[in-house]
């Protein structure tokens, strides 16, 4: 799993529920080991390979079968994991979005109803003071409007 991955499971919120959830389904299991975020899948496929083959042996007290199916399911976990962390944390990148627009959206009607108050009428006003700066602010934000054709 990559190193921004495991970051994201342990340390945020969302992250830490996650995997809170796939433990009471029994879909993440804590006897099988995490694979380090230097091994690729590819390589783990070969190890296996070799494994099951015979061409490699680890430990004469472990059966090769036995450690070539503990891989395999250690890179399902592995995959099942990276890709509903991807999922998540693309979830909490909409919501903060969504949550950002609706900030703005509050400010510009803000900005609207203090534009219309008494007291931005009279022009040496600290609150005419006030809608003239976020005014130059929006503005300049903004840019110029596009020149209608007539």
């Amino acid at each position: 799993m990559r190193d921004k991955d495991l970051e994201f499971l342990n340390t945020t919120e969302d992250g830490l529920r996650l995997q809170e959830v796939l433990r009471e389904w029994g879909l993440v299991r804590d006897d099988l080991p995490w694979l380090p975020s230097s091994v690729t899948y590819a390589q783990m496929r070969r190890n296996v390979a070799r494994l099951r083959s015979g061409k490699m042996r680890v430990d004469p007290r472990i059966p090769p079968n036995e450690l070539a199916d503990l891989l395999e399911a250690s890179m399902n976990q592995d995959r099942l994991m990276r890709d509903l962390t991807m999922a998540t944390r693309g979830q909490t990148e909409i919501e903060r979005e969504r949550r950002e627009a609706e900030r703005a959206k509050r400010a510009v009607a803000g900005f609207h109803r203090l534009k219309k108050a008494a007291k931005a009428a009279d022009p040496e006003s600290p609150v005419a003071e006030k809608v003239r700066r976020i005014h130059r602010l929006r503005k300049k934000a903004l840019g110029r409007r596009r020149k209608r054709r007539g």
